[in-house]
């Protein structure tokens, strides 16, 4: 169980990060991670079916074992045996077999399994339960402070884990009603986590926190749940007309929503994957606008849009002049030109809180017995041994071949996903993939091959009973060839329905892992909104969707069951009568022999058919498996039409020529014939409104959209880059994404998965990005167990480590984009000098809302609708007195200062 939920939660993160995975083209690095953990689920897994494999053995052998127990202890006892004893005791062993050797050892197994799973929920149900304030001690407040919207906090220290020392250390914070305030510090210097802290999503271990009203909040990473716009706004809220234009015209939304076919009834896809990223962080901001609350917590919202999107948003919204100004205000900012417009501003270093007043700070973030002759003993116990060893080997081996066939199944699947487009991941949600690898691969490893091989022993055993009752009383074959048709037409009956049901019962069972998965992600935004019980009844609306369709599967088994009883009862009733009725033509022996045989085949056929119907059905997930197996993967991925030089690209010479690009072919083209050179050594800056096509760019240079719905052609140092494979092209890119992805492994193989690196060399670039003091300071340096998502580190140490990825790359051409949106001025800095001196003989093209960004580029595009409005170097643009250029330089600092 514990590699299962490994293997399943690195599959999420892969899943989660599938676009930043293709353009590392780390495909075969994950791939080999998630194979060397699968085989380790494939050990443990083997050594749970050994001993299911003994377990079978012994309950195909233990009417044998028992009997030779039995008959030989009898015969050493001097006993004779007739056929009466031997026909009572046969039968009652036949009876009882099933319940003591299957029955008794599955419920053990159920149980242990069960327990485990009892502790597991029972540690999860005793977790501390959030809340929006917990106060350690209390203490007498000015009634003044009860308003709505206030925020006290004396000597309040925080931390995210009973086991770890506090995180925000002594805050003294005193916020009035209706104050805005900035929350500003160096990356890694516990801005967001005040935001948590105010939410209640910490634990308060000193001091006193009272937060007075309810709270909005926009998180640092855009959250966007499946629905339509619409319903992302509203966010569970009744819909009012005149303030949902109030909200969408603040947010520059109207635009935007205006170029959607369907407008704000436009479906976005899991995370938003249709969306820019400034239009995911304006609805996220819209949600919280639309919320009628007390306290307004803004963390770094503005980061994603452009300057003067972002001026516009902070006047309407955030200001003292916005539709918030009687509202308290948190915002987290690294824009330090909105900082003179705060009535406070609160300095954070490192957990430590220094300040708040008006702005006076500087910016730092599974027999017979006839004769007395002994022999005859001997060969009964060499045959009843040979029979277990056998049949112990043969089931072993059975679940070994069927194990290693859902590892194959497991590895196609996944190559399948690694491999495919992305456009599979906006067309499927993360947990409908999820399914697949969770619960319809644990069918094929676990149920499937019992249920498989219980089908084949039991209907081999059923042939060689009714080969017996033939020989031994021919004209019972006359009932079993009446009722058996009868058995295979009831069966296919229920298989035919049950297969269905259960194929609804998989597919039902989606959506509930789709909705979890997004839930977390947005789990402080859902807090935050107290829509808890809205997402709480979604869960349970799909679960009982998924419930209802198991019911109906488990009370279809049982009245196939029911109808199976009744039929083999009657053989053994009819063999009965016509034992009786020919007694006279019979000797006993072979009467007591078919009459037992009769009896052991009525729970022989029972578990066959059923066994058999239930292979059927799990089988249903092999389907589902198989069907992933055969995702079309990315066209041209090691194919190449054209031959290029071993060391290319040696210069990183772009062109773009009449370039033009549609995600998919019913859309308009998001690039409108792109014409662009771009010289050797360049430093380009691409910048734009949102929604521009700058990051339509990037896309096109990876190659993300089939080549069948582009036109034009680009070319790197010459080649035209549709004609070599996708391996090629994404090997020889580089870039610094602008949401860090990190994978729960050590920090070395986040920095280098492929090991092609020296620990020296890893400790210098991380020394570059001014980590490596952190990193030695951590008790396993570089083996350090990176969390699920980078959470044990702050955002901008993640894209300081995206930095030092790019610096250990060996590639002509470094693409950056929005790389400091979500860091402090100060690291900012840093990582412009890093790419300055780093990156000097590299070609290198950013995408930037900060003008500072961007300014010392050799030149600028400016996209405007896809495409390139103006391209020459800042001076020349500076001097046309650009307006896109013009308004980033007024909403930002100064050039100048710069």
């Amino acid at each position: 169980m514990q590699w299962t939920d490994e293997r399943v939660k690195m599959t999420n993160e892969i899943l989660v990060g599938a676009q930043i995975v293709k353009m590392y083209r780390w495909e075969e690095a994950l791939e080999t991670v998630v194979h060397n953990t699968r085989k380790k689920e494939f050990k443990s897994i083997r050594k749970a079916n050994r001993i299911r494999a003994i377990n079978m053995a012994i309950y195909f052998s233990s009417v044998s074992l028992v009997s030779l127990a039995t008959f030989g202890g009898s015969w050493l006892m001097g006993h004779t045996l007739s056929s009466a004893n031997i026909f009572t005791i046969l039968s009652l062993f036949g009876i009882i077999r099933n319940q003591i050797t299957s029955g008794f050892p599955s419920a053990i197994e159920t149980l242990s399994e069960s327990l485990i799973v009892s502790k597991r929920i029972n540690q999860f149900m005793n977790l501390w339960k959030q809340t929006h304030a917990k106060t350690l001690e209390e203490q007498t407040t000015d009634i003044s402070k009860l308003i709505p919207g206030s925020i006290v906090m004396d000597r309040a220290s925080f931390t995210w884990s009973s086991i770890q020392s506090a995180q925000l250390t002594e805050i003294d914070l005193n916020l009035n009603a209706g104050s805005l305030a900035g929350v500003v510090g160096a990356t890694g210097s516990g801005k967001s986590s005040l935001l948590a802290a105010i939410l209640g999503e910490m634990s308060l271990v000193q001091g006193s926190s009272k937060i007075y009203g309810k709270i909005a909040y926009v998180s640092q990473i855009s959250w966007i749940f499946s629905g339509t716009i619409r319903e992302n706004i509203l966010f569970c809220k009744d819909f009012d007309k005149e303030k949902y234009e109030r909200v969408l015209q603040s947010c520059c939304l109207i635009t935007d929503l205006q170029s959607f076919p369907a407008g704000d009834s436009t479906v976005i896809g899991e995370k938003g994957v249709n969306l820019s990223g400034g239009q995911k962080a304006r609805v996220s901001l819209a949600r919280a606008l639309y919320t009628e609350a007390d306290i307004y917590l803004f963390d770094d919202p503005l980061a994603a849009v452009d300057p003067t999107i972002a001026r516009k948003i902070f006047q309407q919204c955030i200001s003292n002049q916005g539709i918030l100004n009687d509202k308290t205000r948190l915002l987290v900012t690294h824009q330090i030109q909105f900082l003179p417009e705060f009535d406070h501003c609160i300095l954070l270093d490192h957990g430590i809180y220094d300040a708040t007043n008006k702005w006076l700070s500087i910016w730092s973030s599974k027999l017979e017995v006839e004769q007395r002759e002994s022999h005859y003993l001997y060969v009964y116990l060499g045959l009843v041994i040979g029979t277990w060893l056998m049949a112990i080997i043969r089931a072993d081996y059975f679940f070994h071949i069927i194990l290693r066939g859902a590892s194959v199944f497991h590895d196609c699947m996944l190559k399948g996903v690694l491999y495919s487009s992305l456009r599979f991941y906006e067309s499927n949600p993360v947990g409908r993939i999820l399914n697949r690898f969770s619960k319809d691969q644990q069918v094929i490893d676990e149920l499937l091959p019992v249920t498989f091989f219980d089908t084949i022993q039991s209907l081999t055993m059923v042939l060689g009973s009714i080969v017996i009752i033939g020989i031994s009383n021919p004209w019972a074959l006359l009932i079993l060839i009446i009722i058996i048709p009868m058995l295979l037409w009831l069966r296919r009956i229920y298989v035919r329905t049950s297969r269905e049901i259960k194929r609804l019962e998989s597919v039902s069972r989606s959506p509930i892992y789709a909705l979890f998965s997004s839930s977390l992600s947005g789990l402080m935004t859902i807090r935050t909104f107290e829509v808890e019980n809205h997402f709480l009844n979604s869960f349970i609306y799909k679960n009982n969707t998924n419930t209802r369709a198991l019911f109906i599967f488990i009370a279809l088994t049982r009245w196939f069951g029911l109808r199976l009883d009744l039929m083999t009862c009657s053989i053994t009733f009819l063999t009965a009568i016509l034992s009786i009725t020919l007694r006279q033509n019979m000797d006993a022996s072979s009467v007591a022999l078919g009459l037992a045989y009769a009896i052991n085949l009525l729970d022989l056929f029972q578990g066959g058919v059923r066994q058999s119907a239930a292979t059927e059905n799990y089988m249903i997930s092999t389907e589902r498996i198989d069907e992933y197996s055969h995702i079309p993967p990315e066209s041209g991925f090691y194919k190449e039409e054209l031959e290029k030089p071993s060391n290319w690209p040696t210069e990183g010479r772009i062109e773009f020529d009449d370039y033009k690009l549609s995600y998919r072919p019913e859309l308009e083209p998001v690039l409108k014939g792109i014409n662009l050179k771009i010289e050797p050594r360049n430093k380009i800056g691409i910048i734009g409104r949102t929604g521009a096509g700058k990051s339509s760019i990037f896309q096109a240079l990876y190659r993300f959209t089939d080549k069948s719905i582009t036109h034009g052609k680009i070319l790197i140092d010459g080649i035209d880059i549709s004609k070599i494979s996708l391996n090629d092209l994404r090997s020889n890119l580089n870039i610094i994404p602008q949401s860090p992805v990190l994978f729960s492994n050590t920090l070395r193989y986040n920095l280098d998965p492929f090991n092609h690196y020296t620990d020296e060399q890893l400790w210098d670039v991380l020394e570059a990005v001014q980590l490596k003091r952190k990193i030695e300071n951590l008790k396993d340096k570089l083996s350090t167990q990176i969390a699920e998502y980078g959470s044990n580190f702050s955002v901008g140490e993640c894209q300081l480590i995206c930095v030092a990825r790019a610096i250990l790359k060996p590639s002509k051409i470094l693409l950056i984009d929005e790389a400091t949106a979500h860091v402090d001025t100060k690291t900012d800095e840093l990582i412009q000098k890093i790419l300055r001196e780093k990156f000097m003989n590299h070609t290198v093209l950013t995408i930037a809302h900060r003008l500072h960004t961007v300014i010392d580029s050799d030149k600028i595009v400016i996209m405007n609708d896809g495409i390139v409005a103006k391209y020459g170097t800042p001076q020349e643009l500076f001097n046309e007195k650009n307006e896109i250029l013009t308004d980033m330089n007024n909403d930002n600092e100064p050039v100048t200062y710069l």
